[in-house]
């Protein structure tokens, strides 16, 4: 009955410690923060340890008992469970340093690349800064040829002058128009005034030629003692015909000079308005241009302000994000602290396995001592998950240790 007892004792333990190394197995697989899950690890480890060390007492009982046969089956099917785990765990744990490994690989690579990217697109958005500030005049840009820089709103001016000058050389030129058509105008009256002098000279003309043609009939009648005067008569009558003539000629000159100064004074008077109606237009046209011209540098003035905001806050936020690239530096810790717990885990494992070995030699003594060891090394694992190097949750807040 006794034997019996013992029998079920040690067929409880090893269940127990069965399932203590199946939710250690389940707690490195299923949970990525071992940190948080140390406590049940220990837990898990002490209990499966003392009850180990109650299945050995059982086990020496019922070999005592002279229950060889049933020992050293349960210790080699024991054994046998050890060296499995002792496999499987040691690989994992070997999986698992490697994984750290390739994080931090990846991390250092992958923050590498971002920091570099930040500070590219940081340099781009300070060039782009630059040529906004030149677009908009606040910068200045060097004339090609010279040694004078000139900025927009300076050339902006100097274009308004010369359109400025251009409209009033075409303002000049419609009052020069307008004179020249009263001098036109002057001109015609003058002419029309001389007219009516070839006019009075003609009828002097006419009235000598009569006075000549009543001295010829005088002379007829004094007979031969008038014919002197009659040839005198005669060239004077000559005279006024041919200054009657003249006087035609100069009238007909004048009247087509006349004429000509119409057209002239026609076309110069309709040169003038139209001038005036280019004057006006171009006016207009000249002030809707400087404005809209105005307004466009008012647009890119703004969006330069804008595009230099945007580039301050984009440097701002590089600069939150090359400081937040940190985060390196602390997951780095962290890794480095798991991968240690993992060695003294795979070593308190190793230190598992050579108990259940010792045990199987029936070496109680050393076996005592590894126990003892053991419990020692699951209490140092202990204190180690108490202890992390990185206290923050996030990068707001906490702090990390600098070695």
């Amino acid at each position: 009955m006794e034997q019996a007892n013992r029998g079920s004792m040690g067929l409880i333990s090893f269940v127990v410690l069965m399932v203590d190394l199946v939710a250690v197995v389940a707690t490195f697989l299923w949970f990525d923060n071992f940190i948080i899950v140390a406590p049940v690890l220990f837990v898990s480890i002490v209990g499966g340890i003392g009850l180990w060390f109650i299945r050995c007492q059982s086990l020496a009982d019922a070999a005592n008992a002279d229950d060889t046969q049933e020992a050293g089956q349960i210790l080699q099917t024991t054994a046998s469970l050890f060296e499995y785990l002792d496999q499987e765990l040691t690989g994992q744990f070997r999986d698992a340093r490697q994984e750290n490994g390739q994080v931090q690989e990846i991390l250092a690579d992958a923050i590498s690349k971002l920091v570099e990217s930040f500070t590219l697109l940081e340099k781009d958005t300070s060039r782009q800064l630059e040529v906004a500030v030149k677009l908009s005049g606040s910068g200045s840009s060097q004339q090609q040829g010279h040694n004078k820089d000139i900025s927009f709103s300076e050339l902006f001016s100097s274009i308004e002058s010369v359109m400025q000058k251009l409209l009033d050389a075409t303002i000049d030129s419609s009052n020069n128009a307008e004179q020249v058509a009263q001098a036109t105008m002057k001109a015609r009256q003058e002419f029309q005034t001389v007219l009516g002098m070839l006019g009075e000279v003609k009828k002097i003309a006419d009235q000598t030629n009569l006075l000549a043609i009543n001295a010829a009939v005088e002379a007829a009648r004094a007979g031969a003692a008038g014919r002197g005067f009659a040839v005198v008569a005669e060239e004077v009558r000559n005279l006024s015909l041919r200054s009657n003539r003249f006087s035609e000629q100069i009238d007909d000159s004048l009247q087509s000079i006349s004429k000509s100064l119409d057209h002239v004074e026609t076309s110069i008077h309709g040169l003038a308005k139209q001038s005036d109606k280019l004057v006006q237009e171009e006016r207009e046209n000249i002030k809707k241009v400087m404005g809209d011209a105005q307004g466009y540098y008012e647009l890119v003035d703004s969006s330069a302000q804008q595009i230099s905001e945007l580039a301050s806050s984009v440097s701002r936020q590089v600069g939150y994000a090359v400081t937040s690239m940190q985060f390196q530096d602390m997951s780095t810790q962290i890794i480095d602290t798991v991968s240690k717990r993992l060695v003294a885990a795979e070593e308190l494992l190793n230190g598992l396995v050579a108990l259940s070995r010792s045990v199987d030699s029936n070496d109680s003594n050393d076996s005592n001592e590894q126990l003892l060891q053991l419990l020692d090394s699951a209490n140092d694992l202990v204190q180690q998950s108490h202890h992390n190097p990185v206290s923050q949750k996030n990068m707001d807040e906490g702090d990390i240790e600098l070695f």
